[in-house]
């Protein structure tokens, strides 16, 4: 698989599945650009290690949750590494609780990260794909808003309307030559899992028929997949990668 000149947006970008998504990107040949929000460190970090290895990056803060800020963002991608061809909109945040207990902010920045900065970014890229006729997008929905979770009335609305997003853009752009897929990773081994005790983590892995949790880079070939043209007949579709889990 060859996608030497193509030129990639990771919303997320800098950590976890976001990071592990630009570095097989680039080990392909793409010019990758990192959005993050707060953590410099991680974002240079990454940038750094697809220089070191051959490849070519840059990174930018943006809210994906502020049009405006988007709007600045592939301005400046475009000025340094040109037309995005593929845009993985992977940016998201968790601030879970019971409804009962759930701060009406938290619901709304949820959703405003997760769901709105996937409408902004993918706005932000489209008449681009459409007047050249060709792009992929990527969105990272979750299992969570396939099956539902307890104390994540916000991160599951949100990520159930990236895979309704998914659907609708992907008949949008169809005609266009541009494909949109969306990938529900369940439970990936990254820093969200790091948080749960041990008991808890053994009572979860043992409701995962492949008895372990995910690897960012499981998610990662999946994106690969998607933007390469391997998956040149797939749009519209939510690939669920969770060991089993909502069987």
């Amino acid at each position: 698989m060859n996608l030497t000149g193509k030129i990639a947006l990771i919303t997320g970008g800098s950590k976890g599945i976001g990071k592990r998504i630009a570095l097989e990107l680039a080990s392909k040949g793409v010019s990758v650009a990192i959005n993050y929000g707060n953590d410099d460190k991680s974002a240079e970090k990454t940038v750094n290690e697809i220089i070191s290895l051959g490849g070519k990056a840059v990174k930018f803060k943006a809210g994906v949750e502020q049009w405006s800020d988007v709007q600045e963002m592939i301005r400046y991608v475009k000025e340094h590494l040109g037309e995005i061809d593929i845009l993985v909109n992977n940016a998201g945040i968790v601030k879970d609780a019971s409804i009962v207990y759930m701060n009406p902010e938290d619901f709304k920045n949820v959703v405003e990260t997760n769901l709105i900065g996937c409408f902004n970014a993918t706005k932000a890229v489209a008449l681009s794909m459409i007047k050249r006729r060709r792009g992929n997008i990527v969105n990272i929905s979750s299992l969570s808003a396939v099956t539902g979770n307890p104390g994540q009335c916000n991160y599951s609305a949100s990520k159930g309307g990236i895979i309704s997003f998914t659907k609708s853009i992907a008949r949008e752009f169809a005609p266009f030559g541009i494909r949109v897929n969306a990938i529900a990773p369940g439970l990936i081994d990254i820093g969200m899992t790091e948080k749960m005790e041990s008991r808890q983590k053994d009572k979860v892995m043992s409701m995962i028929p492949a008895g372990r949790f995910g690897k960012p880079g499981e998610i990662a070939y999946a994106a690969l997949f998607f933007a390469s043209d391997l998956s040149s007949y797939i749009t519209g579709q939510t690939l669920i990668i969770d060991g089993g889990l909502s069987i």
